[in-house]
């Protein structure tokens, strides 16, 4: 997928935006019984945008919602949502985007209520100007052409960012909010293991021994955000004579499976092996304990109410971190954090420091002693 392509184009439509005029809405007599919700990226953001579309749902029951996103979000893992009712994914090539408008314009002007959950993207404003009434964030680089709007705040958690914007579209109307409820159990409604999956789950000796899941990897855009291998080294060394350690990753991992193939581990290859609803239904199933860096598989536990030990480095743990009471992170506080900031359009590739210290500060000693601390709590909870 051509993003940069997207995003190119993208910033143009910001010039648009900038000269078009505020419209001006009434308060409506109807409920909305047609929604188009936005979200373009990624899937760790549709991951927590979903239980505020949920909310959505549930305020407007006699209401279809569609939603509108791009192949970066993996939409197959929400397949199994029942209050989404198509999912229409946005090209990110410049003529294909083009093409697409011409033919779907007509389409979003039907939509009594377009919902854009995105916080910088210049095209989802302007597809929501599209709708009777249009939905967002008052956020530094968008949110001057919507009806109704939620301002942005850079240091709450994202989960709770789109609920409050699910709210100020709820309080529009005058009636009474649903319960939010930040986890997404409802991905594997439709879900069913695979025998090779449940077979592999039989090899593991949860009874006498812990489950220790380690994601040691970033996607391929985002491998600054990595905890130094080493550190993964040695914690494996540490408890592979003590749990059964499963090492979690995909396609953006590989790179790490031939690591341990040549390496003396005792542990579960686990890389490349399952999609994530897969890792999804072993995380609800097996409950293990899981350590990895700030990525897509760790918004996977947290949809399913896993609680995780995280390691942040660029990115903040209250801002993107898992909203589970019983979750810990790892993070160094540092003046340059953080220095990824979505919604500045700021999403750095490497360092500009050169030192990645937010993460080489993180102490290893204090990460095993905490995942002890996990094993001797799940094991006075079993007995």
């Amino acid at each position: 997928m051509n993003e940069t392509t997207l995003k190119s184009f993208d910033r143009q439509l910001r010039l648009v935006l900038d000269k078009l005029p505020q419209r001006r809405v009434d308060l409506p007599q109807n409920k909305p019984s047609s929604i188009l919700i936005i979200k373009l990226s990624a899937m760790g953001d549709a991951l927590c945008m979903m239980p505020a579309a949920r909310m959505i749902s549930l305020a407007f029951p006699a209401a279809t919602i569609d939603w509108l996103t791009t192949a970066r979000t993996n939409s197959t893992v929400f397949a199994g949502l029942d209050f989404i009712k198509k999912t229409i994914l946005l090209p990110t090539k410049r003529i294909e985007i083009i093409v697409f408008f011409v033919r779907q314009i007509l389409q979003f002007r039907r939509y009594d209520l377009i919902i854009d959950f995105d916080q910088y993207y210049q095209v989802s404003e302007l597809i929501a100007r599209f709708g009777k009434i249009s939905a967002g964030f008052e956020a530094p680089l968008k949110g001057k052409t919507f009806l109704i709007t939620s301002k942005y705040q850079p240091d709450l958690n994202e989960k709770y960012q789109f609920r409050n914007l699910a709210r100020q579209v709820i309080n529009h109307w005058l009636i009474t909010c649903p319960d939010y409820e930040p986890t997404l159990p409802e991905i594997l409604s439709q879900y069913e293991p695979s025998e090779e999956l449940e077979a592999s789950m039989n090899v593991l000796d949860s009874v006498s021994r812990p489950v220790l899941v380690i994601y040691p990897g970033s996607s391929q855009n985002a491998k600054f955000r990595r905890w130094a291998w080493e550190n993964y080294h040695q914690i494996i060394l540490n408890f592979q004579n003590r749990c059964d350690v499963i090492v979690a990753g995909g396609p953006d991992e590989i790179d790490l499976a031939k690591v341990l193939e040549t390496g003396d581990y005792r542990v579960q290859n686990w890389i490349g092996r399952w999609s994530l609803l897969d890792w999804a239904w072993f995380f609800r199933t097996e409950r293990p304990i899981l350590l990895g860096n700030d990525g897509g598989l760790l918004h996977v536990a947290d949809a399913i109410g896993l609680p995780t030990i995280s390691i942040f480095g660029p990115s903040r743990f209250a801002k993107w971190g898992s909203v589970n009471s019983h979750s810990i992170a790892f993070e160094t506080e540092m003046d340059c954090r953080p220095c990824l900031r979505n919604y500045l359009d700021e999403v750095p590739q490497y360092c500009w420091k050169g030192t990645t210290e937010c993460l080489t500060e993180i102490s290893l000693s204090a990460v095993i002693r905490t995942i002890e601390c996990e094993i001797e709590r799940n094991r006075n909870e079993l007995y």
